[in-house]
């Protein structure tokens, strides 16, 4: 029997954001338009 809790992977925030954005085939303008802020000044 096995007391060692599971270990959770560490990752940075910003690099799942740029996953999902990639993934949903969103520009970091969609992503503002969505979330409800302003869109960034260098958007692609």
């Amino acid at each position: 029997m096995t007391t060692d809790p599971a270990v959770a992977e560490a990752f940075p925030p910003g690099e799942y954001i740029k996953d999902e954005i990639e993934a949903r085939g969103w520009t970091q303008r969609d992503l503002a338009r969505v979330l409800g802020r302003s869109e960034p000044k260098s958007a692609s």
